[in-house]
């Protein structure tokens, strides 16, 4: 099994469930990316724990060529052979609630930077929707007043718009990748939410 299969699945899997139920549980007025990315890493580590294969987060540490300067980058998560220290499967994140840049109508340039210009292996895009009025409950109920409920859309094209970008992206790029089947995880504690998981990904040789 390839890694962008490996990575596919463990999102798939019940286990990861019960991970986001923990995060969202613990972490519920917070954004949260880099607890996912590191639930994945975990579970991947876990599941590979026998071979020769294991997934670090903030490596390895790339050079982004700015036209104003060079700025030093690390890879959100990577997959390491031992066997081929130097070729890392690279992962990058990305997490929003859906009014993000205008309920992603103009998302292409960021999948381009995360994907092609960074020369990633995969991009994980985690968007998250709430119920809303039991999401403002809880947080009234807890005194929380960052108030993530504002960066919610009130309407549901978010979600054409997303593809739309995503239709573009893997148009200019043509055959060399591919977007998986989205996954929508829904959990119901603290509050009804959803996870839904855009996997856009270099083709691998099977």
């Amino acid at each position: 099994m390839n890694a962008q299969t490996q990575i596919y699945s463990l999102i798939k899997s019940d286990d990861f469930k019960k991970a986001l139920e923990k995060i969202n549980g613990n972490y519920s007025n917070l954004k949260q990316e880099n607890l996912i990315r590191n639930a994945v890493l975990e579970l991947y580590n876990e599941e590979c724990s026998a071979s020769n294969i294991k997934a670090f987060a903030e490596h390895p540490r790339l050079e982004k060529n700015d036209e104003k300067e060079k700025i030093n980058c690390r890879v959100d998560l990577s997959i390491v052979n031992k066997q081929h220290l130097d070729k890392p499967y690279k992962i990058e994140f990305k997490y929003h609630f859906t009014k993000h840049r205008n309920n992603f109508l103009n998302y292409s340039e960021s999948i381009k930077n995360e994907f092609i210009i960074r020369q990633s292996n995969m991009f994980i895009l985690i968007v998250q929707t709430v119920n809303t009025d039991e999401k403002n409950e809880y947080d009234d109920f807890w005194g929380i007043d960052t108030k993530l409920t504002k960066y919610q859309s009130k309407t549901d094209d978010w979600q054409e718009n997303l593809m739309n970008c995503y239709n573009e992206i893997t148009n200019v790029v043509e055959n060399s990748c591919e977007l998986f089947e989205p996954i929508k995880i829904e959990i119901q504690k603290p509050y009804q939410t959803q996870y839904h998981f855009y996997i856009l990904s270099q083709k691998q040789n099977k």
